[in-house]
C-alpha cells in the first residue's frame, strides 16, 4: 500500500474459535500481543451443553462469554460523524478496530452473496484509499469459513445504512454483542498477568466435574460431562429418537466446535508445561491428545451416518464419546492436584519445580 493511502492494523489470522465468531474476532485483536497469552490460557476452559427433549441437535458453547474481555479490551459504540466510511476510517487511524454487523447477502465477497440472508459480524482492521476498500475479517468469505477480505467503501456504506434502517428492530438480541457497530482496542494500562491463573483454572475444572444434569426434559452439562451427555444422546438416536436431516449441518458444526476446543486445550497445556514441566502434566496432555483423536473419529462417523444412514452408527459414536469422557475425566483428576501444587509453590510453601534449562 502506498504510504499515506491507508491503515492496516495487525490481526491474528486464526485464533481457533471460528465456530464462535464473537470470540474469534476479539481474539484476533488480543492474540497480536504475546503478553496476553497468560490471560488467554487462563480462560475458555469449559464447553457447556444444553438442549430440550426435541428434534433439534444439542447446542454447545464456551462457558466464558463476552464479559470475559472487560479487563483487557475496550469496546464502545460508534457514533456516525459524516459518513460511515469517514467514521470507520477515523477509528482505524486512531488505532481502533471496528466491529459491525452486515447482511452478507449483499456483500460480493461473501459465500452467501445473492443467495440467502445471513446476519453476521465482521472485524474491520484496515482501509486503502487508493483502492477505496476496507479490509476485514469475516465469516464465510472468499470460499473460507473465516478469512480476510476486501469490501468497497460504497458497498459497505450502502449496506450498513440499509441494514440499520430496516433490520435493527428484529436484531435487538445482539445488542450486547457489539451490534450494530462498535470500536475495539486494547485497554491502555491493562494489567497483563505474568503467568496463567492456576486458581481460575482449578475452579473451572471443578465446575466441570459436577456440571451434568440429564433429568427431566432439559439437559445441561459442563466440561468433560458434556461428552457423557453426548454419549447418552447418541444412545437415544440409536434407539429410535428422531433427528431431522435439516439438523445435520448444525450437528457437524457442534462436533467441529468440540474439536476446536480440544485443540485449544492442547495449546493451553503445551504453554503451561513450558513453565510447569513434569510427568503428571505430560500425562494430562496425552489424555487430551487421545480425546482429540476420539473427536476426529466421531466427526468421521457422523459424516458416515449422515451419508449412509447406517443404523449402527449412533451406537458407535456413543461408544467413542464415552471413551472421550473417560480420557478427559482422568486428565482432570491428574490436573487439579498439580494446580494445587503450583499454587503452593507460588506461595513458597513447597519448593519450586526445577524447569527445563535450570542448572543443577
Amino acid at each position: 500500500m502506498p504510504e499515506g493511502t491507508g491503515v492496516m492494523l495487525p490481526y491474528h489470522p486464526d485464533p481457533g474459535f471460528s465456530t464462535e465468531c464473537y470470540h474469534q474476532l476479539r481474539l484476533s485483536i488480543l492474540m497480536t500481543d504475546e503478553r496476553t497469552r497468560p490471560w488467554l490460557y487462563s480462560r475458555f476452559v469449559l464447553l457447556k451443553l444444553h438442549y430440550a427433549m426435541s428434534e433439534q441437535f444439542p447446542m454447545l458453547r464456551l462457558e466464558d462469554h463476552l464479559d470475559v474481555y472487560a479487563d483487557i479490551l475496550r469496546e464502545e459504540p460508534v457514533q456516525c460523524e459524516g459518513t460511515w466510511t469517514d467514521t470507520i476510517r477515523s477509528c482505524l487511524r486512531a488505532g481502533e478496530y471496528v466491529l459491525l454487523y452486515l447482511n452478507w447477502r449483499y456483500i460480493p465477497c461473501s459465500n452467501h452473496f445473492r443467495k440467502r440472508d445471513l446476519l453476521h459480524e465482521a472485524l474491520i482492521y484496515g482501509f486503502d484509499d487508493a483502492k477505496r476498500q476496507f479490509h476485514l475479517l469475516g465469516f464465510d468469505v472468499g470460499g473460507s469459513l473465516y478469512s480476510p477480505a476486501a469490501v468497497d467503501y460504497d458497498v459497505l456504506e450502502r449496506e450498513f445504512i440499509r441494514h440499520v434502517a430496516e433490520d435493527t428492530p428484529a436484531q435487538q438480541w445482539f445488542a450486547h454483542y457489539g451490534y450494530p457497530i462498535s470500536r475495539l482496542s486494547m485497554k491502555e494500562g491493562a494489567a497483563f498477568p505474568q503467568k496463567a491463573d492456576a486458581r481460575r483454572l482449578y475452579f473451572a475444572l471443578d465446575r466441570g466435574r459436577s456440571g451434568a444434569d440429564g433429568g427431566g426434559t432439559r439437559v445441561f452439562a459442563l466440561g468433560y460431562t458434556v461428552h457423557e451427555m453426548m454419549a447418552s444422546y447418541f444412545d437415544q438416536l440409536g434407539r429410535g429418537r428422531v433427528l431431522d436431516a435439516a439438523e445435520y449441518s448444525f450437528w457437524n458444526v457442534m462436533i467441529y466446535k468440540m474439536i476446536q476446543h480440544n485443540k485449544f486445550m492442547q495449546r493451553r497445556l503445551a504453554y503451561l508445561t513450558q513453565a510447569e514441566p513434569g510427568a503428571a502434566m505430560a500425562k494430562v496432555r496425552s489424555f487430551y491428545e487421545a480425546s482429540g483423536k476420539g473427536l476426529q473419529r466421531i466427526r468421521a462417523l457422523s459424516l458416515q451416518v449422515q451419508r449412509t444412514g447406517a443404523k449402527e452408527g449412533p451406537e458407535k459414536i456413543s461408544s467413542v464419546f464415552r471413551d472421550v469422557f473417560e480420557k478427559e475425566r482422568r486428565a482432570v483428576a491428574l490436573w487439579m492436584p498439580e494446580l494445587n501444587q503450583q499454587k503452593l509453590r507460588d506461595a513458597g510453601v513447597i519448593p519450586s519445580v526445577r524447569t527445563r534449562g535450570d542448572v543443577p
